[in-house]
Formats: structure tokens, C-alpha cells, sequence
């Protein structure tokens, strides 16, 4: 008789957050098209959304530990109904009738995701009661949400948001529950990774649309420079605070992760209107602002995670980073009244004091001392 053979849960998790990014370039295509700053904060709002519903179901399976072809089927029908919500999310003041519903019912979803977790491990059951009660409570808040005008609803879509993250502020310690810091920890590296892919893949479909002359083309490396810099700054050391911090710090540790990955998916959008400024109908106000913004969001978000560390070199580094981060800002105020050129310019500049950043901050911190190596021991003759 063969043996049943079903997906490696790893597996399933990969898959969940390449879908999610996929959601993530549907907003920014959207944003792109209208970059105005009332829709980037409609669409830090979808983001937001969509995130907390990524890390309430990564948070369940990391606590799970398991897999089962019901959960793999729930996470699979929160996919589909998390695209279509996204992809008919036109803006903030052409508000699709169907967003709210289909977002109800990936929180119906995940609702289902928590029973069946408390049924599989019983030892969930007190977790996981009161995440199905806020999960429900949050679903019936988005489903009445069209009958709201725009953008009105958006104070409903908040409402429901506040009840669903409502249970991660309890002082209920996840430990007891079987939580694997180490894992959540590079479950959201990995994700981190997958982000800063889908800034490069954006900008370099970009510039693939059209010859690009002049600054275009330096324009397309600077991005690559900042992609590649959130890189080396995020593994020089976020991982490892994400192991070792306490229970109140870990969850600080990962909601800034959630204004780390707007950043990521801001700079992907400021850089696709910095690269074709005439393609993308924009003007130098948006692109160069769109640009600061995210770059700042991405130094602010690093500095708060050091600062969590405690230690002479985090304090250091999560000095440097507030402090570029004040520097990204005074550029955009001095940057933002000029044309397209200097929203190019922004991109090289911003480039530049990414890589600056990163050759500060490697001298910053102290080598890290290496376990001295025993010598071999000759075997005794008696």
C-alpha cells in the first residue's frame, strides 16, 4: 500500500509568503498609476491588513508545529481570497464594494485555521478561543463595511483591525505554547528576503519597459544599492535580536517589522516613478517624497530594533540609523520643489547614504570574538 504523501509544512509557508508579496506588487502596480499621498497612506492601510493576517497565521503554524490537509486548505483559501481583495481594491475614493467581504472571509478563514490548531494540539485551546472570538468579531466589522461611503469605510476597516491584533497585547506568554523564536525569527528573514526581491524584480521590469537615457540608468543601480543595503544592515544583526529578546520586547520586535516591509515595497514604487517619471504620470513632489518616506521608514525601523538590544553597540548603531534617517528627511524637504531630474538625483543620493550607513555601521560594532579552539588531547598510554 502506498504511503500518503503530503507537502512539507516548510513548503506551504514558502508558498504563502510568495503569494503574499504577489499581493504586495498587485497595491504597488495600483499606487504607481496614481501616486498621490492620500493613496499611499490607503495602501499602508491594505498593507497593514494583509499583514496582520500573514503574522496571526505564521504565528498559529509556527505554535502548531504540524501540518494537515484542512490547514493547508484554509491557508490555501486565504490566498485566493486575499489576491481578489487586493486586486479590487482600486483607492481610496473608489472604494470596491467587494474588498471588505472578501477580507471577512479570509478572517473566517484563519478563524477556522485557530479551531483546527486547538483541536490538533489541545494545549492552544486558550490561545486560540480568543483569536477565533476576534477573528469573527473583526469579519462582521468588514463585511458591513460597503455600506459606508468613501472614504469613510476605511474608519471601519481600522476598527476591525484594532479588534483583530486585539489578543497579541495580552501579557500571555507564548512560550508555555511551544513558540520557536528561532524559527519566527527566520520566517520572517526569509520574508524580508522575498520583500526586498520584489523591490528589485519592480524596478528592473521598470526600466525593461523602455530605453532608458541620461540618469535613468544610474537611477536603476541606485535602487539595486538601497536593496541590497537594507540587506546587509537587516542580517548584520535583526535575526539574532529576534532570538534572544523577552516576551514583551519579541513582540515589539516583530509589529516593526511591519514598517520595515512598507518601506521595502515604498522603495520599489518611488524608484519605478524616479526611473520613468513620464510613464508613471507622476510628478517630482510624489516620486522624491515616496522615496524619503520609505528610506526613513526603513532607518526608523532598524534604530527601534537596536534599541531593544540594550548594548553599547546597538545603542550606537540605532543612533546612526536615527540619524540617517533625519538626514534622508532634510534632503526631501531640500529635493522635493525640483523636477524630475533631482527625483533621480534623490535615488543616487539616497543610494549613496544607504552605502554610507553600511560601512558605519560594520565599524560600529565590535568583532565578534571567536571561541578559541582545544587542542587535540593525545589519547592517555595507561
Amino acid at each position: 500500500m502506498l504511503k500518503r504523501r503530503t507537502p512539507a509544512p516548510a513548503a506551504l509557508e514558502l508558498l504563502y509568503d510568495l503569494f503574499f508579496v504577489a499581493a504586495v506588487v498587485v497595491l504597488s502596480f495600483g499606487y504607481s498609476h496614481d501616486p498621490t499621498l492620500a493613496n499611499l497612506a490607503w495602501i499602508a492601510m491594505v498593507f497593514t491588513l494583509i499583514w496582520a493576517v500573514w503574522v496571526a497565521t505564521t504565528l498559529v503554524l509556527n505554535l502548531l508545529g504540524r501540518d494537515s490537509a484542512v490547514i493547508r486548505t484554509l491557508v490555501i483559501g486565504q490566498i485566493l481570497l486575499l489576491i481578489a481583495a487586493v486586486s479590487a481594491a482600486d483607492g481610496i475614493y473608489e472604494h470596491t464594494l467587494v474588498t471588505g467581504p472578501l477580507y471577512s472571509a479570509t478572517l473566517l478563514l484563519l478563524a477556522g485555521i485557530h479551531w483546527k490548531a486547538q483541536q490538533l494540539k489541545p494545549e492552544l485551546r486558550s490561545f486560540s478561543i480568543i483569536r477565533i472570538w476576534a477573528c469573527m468579531a473583526a469579519a462582521l466589522v468588514f463585511a458591513f463595511s460597503p455600506w459606508y461611503p468613501d472614504p469613510g469605510y476605511l474608519l471601519l476597516w481600522l476598527l476591525g483591525l484594532i479588534i483583530l491584533i486585539s489578543p497579541g497585547f495580552k501579557t500571555q506568554s507564548l512560550e508555555p505554547f511551544g513558540l520557536d523564536t528561532k524559527k519566527l525569527a527566520e520566517r520572517l528573514g526569509i520574508f524580508t528576503v522575498i520583500m526586498l526581491g520584489e523591490s528589485f524584480v519592480k524596478s528592473s521590469l521598470t526600466a525593461a519597459e523602455s530605453e532608458l537615457v541620461g540618469l535613468e540608468i544610474e537611477c536603476v543601480l541606485g535602487t539595486i544599492m538601497i536593496v541590497l543595503s537594507i540587506w546587509w544592515l537587516y542580517f548584520a544583526n535583526v535575526p539574532a535580536e529576534g532570538e534572544v529578546t523577552g516576551r514583551t520586547a519579541h513582540r515589539f520586535w516583530t509589529i516593526v517589522h511591519l514598517p520595515l516591509h512598507i518601506g521595502i515595497a515604498g522603495i520599489a514604487v518611488g524608484a519605478t516613478m524616479a526611473i520613468l517619471p513620464n510613464a508613471s504620470h507622476t510628478d517630482e513632489a510624489n516620486s522624491t517624497w515616496t522615496l524619503v518616506i520609505s528610506v526613513g521608514l526603513v532607518f526608523v525601523s532598524f534604530a527601534a530594533i537596536e534599541f531593544l538590544a540594550n548594548d553599547r553597540d546597538s545603542r550606537r548603531a540605532g543612533t546612526l540609523f536615527l540619524g540617517a534617517a533625519m538626514l534622508s528627511g532634510v534632503f526631501g524637504i531640500f529635493s522635493a520643489r525640483r523636477d524630475y531630474v533631482d527625483s533621480q538625483i534623490a535615488t543616487l543620493v539616497l543610494a549613496g547614504l544607504m552605502v554610507l550607513v553600511v560601512c558605519c555601521e560594520h565599524f560600529l560594532r565590535q568583532p565578534e570574538e571567536q571561541p578559541e579552539e582545544q587542542p587535540d588531547q593525545e589519547p592517555s598510554l595507561s
